[in-house]
């Protein structure tokens, strides 16, 4: 505990600071999720294009059960780190039954931090007739 109050008392004196990353680790293995939830949202918002904010955000969200939305972190963080070990290990444990389906557009946080999906002209046209995919490979979308 007195590392967390060490941490948030540094983040509060620099909140450019990278120290959030270690504060959101340290409460999300504390099982302080909201808390954790909310550093780490935050620290994305200063540091959008950091590997590694997006890695703390999903483990976060995959604690929660999240797993589609965490997919889409680690999909951002290798994106911008392609060889990034944390992103990678966390892509290859997720339940596999949870991965959003391959045909749909893709998804990009809004300006207030949500997450949506784009939509394109073809997008509802391409769907149509699909049914969720309840396993991989039942879905006849051409992609």
């Amino acid at each position: 505990m007195d590392d967390i109050r060490a941490l948030s008392a540094q983040l509060a004196q620099d909140p450019q600071s990278l120290v959030f990353l270690r504060l959101g680790e340290a409460l999300r293995r504390k099982g302080q999720l909201e808390a954790a939830l909310r550093v780490a949202m935050n620290g994305l918002e200063r540091h959008p294009h950091l590997a590694d904010a997006h890695d703390l955000y999903a483990r976060i969200l995959t604690d929660k059960h999240d797993y589609e939305r965490a997919f889409d972190e680690w999909d951002m963080a290798v994106r911008i780190a392609p060889h990034h070990t944390g992103a990678l290990k966390g892509l290859a444990h997720l339940p596999p039954l949870h991965l959003p389906p391959p045909h749909l557009p893709p998804r990009r946080r809004t300006a207030a931090g949500s997450m949506k999906r784009e939509s394109s002209p073809d997008w509802k046209e391409r769907t149509k007739g699909c049914c969720s995919l309840t396993a991989p490979g039942e879905c006849s979308v051409e992609r």
